[in-house]
């Protein structure tokens, strides 16, 4: 399953890469994820790895990814390296004097007919957690100042 949501940001690409480049902060506006801590030395950049639980029903599921792409002010992706097998990336286009904000979410559960079942019912919820994080994202960054100091 891809899913991929994507909005706009009334702000500089830099200002909106120092918010989804820290991963500190991704609990602060990542819906549904309930711990994004390091597992490695490094913490930005490829080869940084985290540990990723999100919450899923009643049930939290997550893993271990890896950050596989990183292009300062432009791109952001990571892959799965242990647990639920899951990629993602966010990306950066400057358009009209503010930024697009693209989240995508690829995941493949498994299971044959009943895994593509559950991953189209999984589907809706999670669009809608996707949508959730990018509203978060633009508000932190529209209303504070989240270039480090």
């Amino acid at each position: 399953m891809r899913l991929e949501q994507h909005i706009r940001i009334d702000a500089k690409p830099e200002d909106v890469f120092a918010l989804v480049g820290n991963p500190a902060r991704y609990p602060e506006f990542l819906t549904s994820i309930t711990q994004w801590k390091p597992v490695s030395k490094q913490t930005r950049g490829v080869g940084a790895r985290f540990r990723v639980l999100a919450k899923v029903g009643a049930v939290q599921v997550g893993g271990i990814v890896e950050v596989d792409e990183w292009d300062e002010g432009e791109r952001i992706s990571w892959t799965w390296k242990q647990g639920v097998h899951q990629s993602g990336a966010w990306s950066l286009k400057q358009v009209d004097g503010a930024t697009e904000l693209t989240l995508e979410i690829s995941s493949d559960i498994g299971g044959g007919v009943v895994g593509r079942l559950v991953e189209r019912i999984a589907a809706r919820s999670l669009a809608r957690t996707l949508w959730a994080t990018l509203l978060a994202a633009r508000r932190i960054v529209e209303s504070e100042d989240v270039r480090p100091r």
